[in-house]
């Protein structure tokens, strides 16, 4: 009898032994979990962002480039926005600002002072595109939408057999294009309606969730006159003198915010470019943070004559295609454009080339020597 009580009383106390263990670590395991789940760190929240992640075609935001090209007419953006516009990854958008006072949602008050509430327009609609939201102000021509490889790309490999110029008119619905900029990983947006000053305003209101990059493209004013005109200059004084002075203060407001965010702004000669495409294009990517794809590579090469030391025709030959020699239609102004054309320019862009390190021509000599580089 006393050797059955004393084995009552050890199983007894085991049992209370074993469930007070239980107790304490089942309190500790779930300390520890609500501790991972509500503040972020831990295992448990690196799960829960994976499985998101795994469950939705959206980039991250905090991994998501926008790339902003800023320039003139005929500074060679195009030439540069197809550079991004190649690669896979990044959905491109042409000219969003064209035409945009002319659109049926905006009030009469907004095409007058060029606002919508306390923001201008145009930044208003750049920040929607941007963060692929989409704008109720963009409604693209057929031909300035179609210029992203991206939409053309959705057409194309769509299994709708209506005839294109329908499909067009429904790709360019807004909910569309929203869902198919939040499938690719960064943005780009060429521009040549809004100024660098206005660029530096969108710069400040961009949050950690957008890195925004902001590339200037510069281009020598006497080839962008010479391309403009056709060498002929029948205006060229009074074009040049206000080219140059909205030139100029693009360049002073561009290294005012490259002070204020070293980080968020390029200058770019098209020049550069031009000499020198795949090198500078790596420079871009540089810049943006971004490793290039072997598609922009090939686009590149395939674009352009790639050489540094031999210059070819304006357009060459090789194997059936025809190959664009960058480098000689950025310098086609020395051997287009007269003499005293050139000394008008000079004279009235003076400051401007002098700050952008475009070199004088010295002499009719000079002024027609395309193997003499910037």
């Amino acid at each position: 009898m006393r050797n059955n009580c004393k084995l009552l009383n050890f199983v007894i106390v085991t049992g209370l032994v074993a469930f007070s263990v239980f107790t304490v670590l089942n309190t500790e395991y779930w300390l520890i979990f609500n501790k991972f789940a509500h503040t972020g760190t831990g295992r448990g929240d690196v799960l829960m962002v994976n499985a998101s992640t795994e469950n939705s075609n959206e980039p991250t935001k905090a991994h998501r480039k926008v790339i902003i090209i800023v320039s003139r007419y005929r500074s060679g953006s195009s030439f540069t926005g197809e550079i991004f516009n190649s690669d896979p990854r990044i959905f491109y958008i042409y000219e969003p600002l064209h035409g945009l006072f002319d659109h049926k949602n905006i009030s009469r008050q907004t095409r007058r002072f060029g606002r919508v509430g306390g923001t201008p327009l145009k930044l208003d609609v750049l920040r929607a595109l941007a963060r692929c939201n989409g704008s109720r102000y963009y409604a693209p021509r057929t031909d300035l939408l179609t210029a992203s490889r991206a939409v053309r790309d959705a057409m194309m490999h769509d299994d709708d057999k209506r005839p294109l110029s329908r499909r067009i008119v429904e790709h360019a619905d807004p909910d569309f294009l929203t869902r198919l900029c939040r499938r690719h990983e960064h943005v780009a947006i060429k521009t040549i309606r809004v100024r660098v000053a206005e660029i530096a305003d969108l710069v400040a209101t961009f949050s950690d969730d957008v890195d925004l990059k902001v590339i200037h493209l510069v281009r020598d004013p006497r080839g962008m006159i010479a391309s403009w005109m056709g060498g002929r200059g029948v205006t060229s004084m009074r074009d040049s003198s206000w080219l140059c002075r909205g030139m100029l203060a693009d360049v002073r407001a561009g290294e005012t915010l490259a002070r204020s965010s070293p980080h968020a702004y390029m200058r770019l000669r098209y020049e550069d470019l031009a000499a020198r495409p795949l090198a500078t294009a790596r420079r871009m990517y540089t810049f943006v943070g971004m490793a290039m794809s072997d598609a922009t590579m090939r686009w590149i090469r395939d674009n352009t004559n790639n050489e540094t030391s031999v210059l070819f025709a304006a357009k060459e030959r090789r194997n059936g295609q025809f190959r664009r020699n960058s480098t000689a239609t950025s310098l086609a102004w020395r051997t287009r454009m007269r003499p005293p054309l050139i000394h008008v320019i000079e004279n009235n862009c003076h400051e401007l080339l002098k700050l952008v390190g475009f070199q004088l021509t010295s002499s009719h000599a000079t002024s027609t020597n395309i193997t003499q580089g910037y």
